[in-house]
């Protein structure tokens, strides 16, 4: 579980230092993210459950974020929050 919230926390870091410009997301943006929490494999879920959890999470985040460069903003609460409600609904 450190693992995994360490590497959405790297993942929020790593997209908000990549847009410092205060802009809305960009298709690069929502990649970038996708591609690092699918880079975050859990071992429990499939390839199919990992995408959808995956997408889930980065719909999550940009409703909290707007903008990815305020990312780094969100709470450890609430990405863990995130990554819980993710993985449930990527398990149903």
């Amino acid at each position: 579980m450190k693992k995994t919230i360490s590497i959405l926390l790297l993942m929020i870091v790593f997209i908000s230092c990549g847009n410092k410009n205060n802009s809305k997301w960009t298709e690069q943006d929502k990649k970038n993210a996708y591609n690092n929490c699918m880079f975050g494999k859990l071992p429990e879920l499939t390839e199919e459950q990992m995408k959808k959890r995956c997408e889930c999470f980065l719909e999550k985040v940009m409703e909290l974020s707007p903008d990815p460069a305020k990312q780094s903003e969100l709470s450890t609460e609430a990405v863990r929050k995130l990554n819980d409600e993710c993985t449930a609904e990527a398990k149903k």
